[in-house]
């Protein structure tokens, strides 16, 4: 795959989706704060992918440009996205929590979220694979912790009155377009790490994967924005 069509995509769709989020948050006459922290959200992931391209851009220049990163830590940008995982997956599980009535269940997705926190952080500390690997454990727990939110969100869902508001009710759309992300990429993201580098047909399986289903995630975020939008007008 052309590494600079996927990165210019991936780039576009991401910023479509955080306009989008701009235009229903100007359309909903009291948009809820959860709701503006996802917008928000969405306009942080697309400013760290795009600072992210500061390590492809060293390395195809051969580093001609960011020379002072070459031979470095910093020459990957696993530390910048390790980070970046940890934030995901604690702020998604975080949204969701947030339209859940019922206190318990809140109070339980809090204490998961913070053990996550703390699990992931160790691993990155205790470990080599902050400056070198995306951390699967980040990954996989986050991944866990998210979908636990989103069924518990369901619950929520399935016992209140919002079953019959499902048409404009955002955080329903957001769930769905996450949900499928992690669900088709996770188990994937998993495997490639026992792989080496001449499984280049999983590899490049993988990375179409991956790909269309950015596409997908970001353009379903997209139209839920338009069409929840349209639903406040």
């Amino acid at each position: 795959m052309n590494i600079i069509l996927y990165i210019s995509v991936s780039l576009f769709v991401q910023l479509l989706a955080a306009i989008s989020g701009n235009f229903y948050l100007k359309k909903e006459k009291q948009p809820k704060k959860w709701n503006k922290y996802f917008v928000r959200f969405l306009w942080l992931t697309f400013f760290v992918e795009f600072l992210g391209l500061y390590a492809a851009v060293g390395y195809y220049s051969d580093y001609n440009y960011l020379s002072c990163i070459k031979d470095t830590p910093f020459a990957d940008n696993s530390w910048l996205f390790n980070l970046f995982l940890i934030f995901n997956f604690a702020f998604l599980a975080a949204y969701f929590s947030s339209f859940i009535e019922n206190e318990i269940l809140q109070k339980v997705i809090t204490w998961l979220i913070i053990l996550y926190v703390l699990i992931s952080s160790g691993y990155l500390i205790y470990t080599d694979v902050f400056f070198k690997y995306f951390s699967r454990v980040s990954v996989f727990l986050g991944s866990v912790l998210l979908i636990i939110s989103i069924l518990l969100f369901y619950y929520q869902i399935l016992k209140s009155e919002k079953l019959l508001k499902l048409k404009g009710y955002l955080p329903f759309y957001l769930s769905i377009g996450c949900g499928i992300f992690y669900l088709c990429t996770t188990p994937l993201f998993l495997y490639t790490n026992f792989l080496s580098i001449e499984d280049v047909v999983f590899l490049q399986f993988y990375q179409y994967v991956l790909f269309i289903a950015n596409i997908f995630m970001y353009l379903f975020y997209a139209l839920s924005f338009v069409v929840c939008s349209r639903k406040a007008k």
